[in-house]
């Protein structure tokens, strides 16, 4: 459904608050969910601390946009913020495409389902085969048991490379006719691999899915699934076979057509 701006335009609300309580609100105003049926997937929420001192909140969701989008987004919001402050009308360069083209244009390249021969189905048929007999979850020598019911929490443990292996990365990369991405991610699977998660390491990652610089303005979800699932036929000494079975990344697939050839019983215990 597409609708008119001035109709799907979001409700700014508008709350006082103080410092201290401001990530609490932030929290609670970024963990409401969105109704679609009744709200467009935008939502904005201004709190202000002082008169010169204002947070604004943009939620967009996934259905809206995605990691490319934020870039555009932020450009937009900046543009229009310093017309505004000098009482001028923001002034934005008409896109080349919109997102309905965007839509429009993958319909037509993926075709339909139920042709056999049509781009579309040959994903399908594709991906149901690389993700056969897919592991419902892999096995690691972890020191907590997973949960009956998956919490959602977690924590992020954050390392840096250092600018010496940094090169080396990019220089076994340069070796390997690959990018730094695939070197990671092999290294990665190799890893898991020695600590016992087996052969068959299904390691999934989101890519842009913006194959055309004319969509490189826009904001919409175009992002896709890749999933990387090689099975050596005994545990890899090191990660160049990993790198040189990586299967290649060509037309965007939907993600639903991802996640309807996975063959494996998707569990609540360990989330998507």
């Amino acid at each position: 459904m597409i609708l008119d701006a001035e109709i799907a335009r979001p409700i700014l609300a508008v709350a006082a608050t103080t410092e201290a309580e401001l990530p609490e609100a932030l929290t609670a105003a970024a963990s409401r969910g969105f109704d679609l049926a009744v709200e467009p997937p935008l939502r904005v929420d201004l709190f202000v601390l002082t008169p010169q001192d204002q947070v604004l909140l943009l939620l967009v969701h996934h259905i809206a946009g995605d990691g490319a989008s934020l870039g555009p987004l932020a450009r937009d919001l900046a543009t229009a913020y310093a017309a505004r402050s000098e009482g001028n009308a923001p002034g934005f360069t008409p896109l080349p495409l919109q997102y309905a083209d965007y839509t429009l244009w993958q319909q037509a390249l993926l075709g339909n389902e139920d042709d056999s021969e049509s781009p579309i189905a040959r994903q399908f048929a594709y991906w149901k085969t690389v993700l056969h007999d897919l592991p419902e979850q892999l096995e690691l020598p972890v020191d907590h048991s997973r949960p009956a019911v998956s919490s959602h929490h977690g924590d992020v443990v954050a390392f840096e490379i250092a600018p010496e292996l940094h090169q080396r990365l990019l220089e076994l990369a340069r070796e390997q006719q690959c990018s730094l991405f695939m070197v990671l991610q092999a290294g990665l699977a190799a890893l898991l691999t020695r600590l016992g998660a087996g052969t068959d390491i299904p390691i999934g990652s989101p890519i842009a899915g913006r194959t055309d610089h004319a969509l490189d303005d826009l904001i919409g979800f175009s992002s896709t699934p890749w999933c990387c699932a090689p099975t050596p036929p005994e545990i890899p000494a090191s990660a160049s076979w990993w790198i040189a079975s990586a299967p290649p990344i060509s037309t965007p697939t939907p993600i639903r057509i991802c996640r309807s050839s996975a063959s494996s019983r998707r569990s609540i215990r360990h989330g998507r």
